[in-house]
């Protein structure tokens, strides 16, 4: 005949050490690695709120940008239909001298002839900006995507938090039941 060995329980004094340590780490889980966590997140999110809000400042530079390039074609088809009218050249001083600094340009060069070389000024200031736009876009994007990594991250470290602090518990009660 074989001989069966009896199982032995280790004493109630391990279960409730093995107990209290299971409680420690996940308590060590839960604040120390989910703190980090979370101030991960609340960095991504900062950040993400200033690539919107850099996204609507841009679109806003490229909409006046758009308002130059009217306000352009405007003044230099006023200045060209004055000057073939009656001879007069349009002069308004306020008018040429604020194109003149939202273009970039010098007060000389906002003519017919140079019409095609400002609205390329403006179309590659708006292309500049759209490219900016995108940028941040992806940005956010890919902090977005980062942001859901952390948060499952989080979720599985809190679940095993969880789980060994209910075994730790389990494991400290065992010794009232093993009386």
């Amino acid at each position: 005949m074989t001989r069966i060995r009896s199982w032995r329980l280790p004493p109630p004094w391990a279960l409730v050490l093995l107990g209290l340590v299971l409680n420690i780490v996940s308590l060590l889980l839960s604040s120390v690695i989910l703190d980090g966590l979370n101030e991960q997140l609340a960095r991504s999110s900062l950040t993400k709120e200033q690539n919107r809000r850099a996204i609507e400042l841009d679109w806003s530079q490229v909409d006046t940008l758009e308002r130059k390039r009217e306000m352009a074609l405007i003044y230099v088809s006023i200045h060209e239909v004055s000057r073939a009218g009656d001879g007069k050249v349009a002069n308004d001083a306020a008018v040429i001298s604020q194109l003149a600094r939202w273009l970039n340009v010098d007060k000389a060069q906002l003519s017919l002839d140079e019409l095609p070389t400002i609205l390329n000024k403006i179309d590659d200031a708006q292309q500049g900006l759209r490219d900016r736009i995108d940028d941040y876009y992806f940005a956010n994007i890919e902090l977005s995507e980062r942001m859901i990594g952390i948060e499952q991250h989080a979720t599985t470290i809190k679940n095993w938090a969880l789980f060994l602090q209910l075994f730790g518990l389990a494991l400290i009660l065992s010794r009232d039941l093993s009386r």
